[in-house]
């Protein structure tokens, strides 16, 4: 076994314990959360980590046999599922939505596992030697970014509900310079 393959090993082990850990801090913060929303966003993130653990089994035989990567595809579902969650969020904006202390916190706490897990793969990604295990961890990374960028979201939505309301609804910028687009200038790629 080359030593590519033994890192690839060992990080494919220490990923899967992300995702059990991150799984047992989702479950958790979807029980103590104290709206709808937050409840079903953590589900939501909760059911991503089981997935992402089965991959990394998959990956893990794969390669402790000797075959390549096989073909992972990260849903991109999901992220419209997420979307739509907020979407709804809009619809039925919830009055006194604001969470106590203690579940922003639990937030901030998740945002910052996430954050562990995009630097993680991102390190991996500089170090492999090889095309298809690079792209891989960006893949990886790129979904722990995506869960980061809806754990923000989410944050000033239970810090801010009418600003983040008002942020999500008015006119912005690129839909003035792209009458076709949809969303937020943050975004658009320019």
């Amino acid at each position: 076994m080359s030593t590519e393959q033994e890192t690839l090993l060992a990080a494919l082990k220490y990923a899967e314990q992300m995702e059990i850990d991150g799984k047992a801090f989702y479950l958790k913060m979807s029980q103590a959360s104290i709206n709808r929303r937050g409840r079903e966003l953590f589900k939501m993130l909760a059911d991503e980590e089981d997935v992402h653990r089965e991959d990394f089994r998959k990956i893990y035989h794969s390669v402790s046999n000797g075959q390549d990567i096989p073909k992972h595809d990260f849903d991109p579902e999901d992220e419209h599922k997420m979307r739509t969650l907020f979407s709804q969020a809009i619809e039925e904006l919830e009055q006194d939505i604001k969470a106590p202390a203690g579940e922003v916190e639990a937030i901030d706490t998740a945002i910052q596992m996430e954050q562990g897990g995009i630097d993680f793969y991102r390190e991996q990604a500089a170090r492999a030697k090889f095309t298809n295990v690079r792209r891989f961890y960006s893949d990886l990374a790129h979904e722990e970014d995506r869960h980061k960028a809806t754990l923000e979201d989410y944050r000033r939505y239970v810090v801010d509900p009418e600003g983040w309301l008002v942020n999500k609804t008015r006119p912005s910028l690129g839909a003035c310079l792209l009458p076709h687009a949809e969303g937020s200038v943050s975004e658009l790629e320019w």
